[in-house]
């Protein structure tokens, strides 16, 4: 994260179809069956939380945060 990536973490298997697609350059998709939402998205110092697959709401969060200079 701290390089401008995108973490893209879902609690749900069934979830990996809608999101396997998100995966870029500066994006990764990876399960966390602990998480407190059913999709969370972070990039450094930025969090997401979704309770369904909002894939407008996580691709809008990429465009803003994946690959992009860290403010300081």
């Amino acid at each position: 994260l701290e390089r401008s990536d995108v973490l893209v973490q879902y609690r749900d298997a069934a979830d990996l179809a809608q999101l396997r697609d998100l995966v870029a350059e500066r994006v990764v998709v990876a399960p966390q069956p602990t998480l407190p939402a059913r999709i969370v998205v972070t990039a450094w110092t930025y969090k997401l939380s979704c309770s369904a697959v909002d894939r407008g709401a996580i691709a809008k969060f990429v465009t803003a945060h994946a690959g992009k200079p860290l403010e300081t």
